[in-house]
């Protein structure tokens, strides 16, 4: 008789080591997309994270079948899928607001470095014809540190092409499709704000006049 409490205790062990597994793996997959969420690293994470998470469903379900009733009553199976659901819903969200904070502060880090002033003097002596500098092109060796450190794909200055809207220097993490995501810096918070009604996308303001920046692509 003292086996089956034994075995069941062992059980749960192994859920919550299922569980906590299933974390980890949302928590690693949505920091390292949270530029750009089609990385190999991210995506992987994302395959793993989900057949962790039916392996732990399926544990727990059979889990709850076997279970000595709780006060004279039975937690039925279907209920275990319920809270799995729920589990994997907050997991996610926890996940990308843990992603969003990473973003702020590598943000936050590129701005104590002078990236505000940094990205106005390269507005005033943009030093190439074309509208951005991809990461690869010698100019991009030249550029500030507070600008290299970010890492973006490219730096873009709308000015080139698109005279019309308000100036900015945009830092491009996520390109696919064009500028899906990253951050600009403007000359005024009144010109980021004439700029988000003249574009599609949303916006967040980390420190006057820089912003992350989502356009629909």
């Amino acid at each position: 008789m003292n086996g089956q409490p034994c075995a069941h205790k062992i059980a749960c062990v192994f859920s919550g080591m299922f569980v906590t597994l299933f974390l980890v793996l949302v928590a690693y997959a949505e920091i390292e997309g949270r530029w750009f969420p089609l990385y190999l690293s991210c995506m992987v994470a994302q395959l793993l994270a989900l057949v962790v998470w039916l392996i732990w469903i399926s544990h727990l379900i059979w889990l709850l079948s076997r279970r000595p009733p709780i006060f004279g009553r039975r937690i039925p199976p279907w209920a275990g899928f319920l809270g799995g659901v729920l589990v994997l819903f907050v997991a996610f969200q926890v996940g990308r607001q843990t992603a969003g904070i990473v973003r702020v502060h590598e943000t936050r880090k590129a701005i104590d470095a002078g990236l505000r002033d940094d990205c106005m003097k390269l507005l005033l002596n943009w030093p190439v014809k074309d509208d951005r500098i991809e990461d690869f092109a010698p100019e991009f060796a030249k550029l500030p540190a507070s600008i290299r450190m970010f890492e973006p794909t490219y730096v873009k200055n709308d000015m080139i092409n698109e005279p019309d809207l308000p100036p900015n220097i945009g830092l491009c993490k996520n390109g696919f499709g064009g500028f899906a995501m990253g951050v600009r810096v403007f000359r005024s918070d009144q010109d980021a704000k004439k700029y988000e009604i003249a574009t599609e996308g949303e916006c967040e303001r980390i420190a006057p006049c820089v912003y992350i920046w989502w356009h629909s692509t």
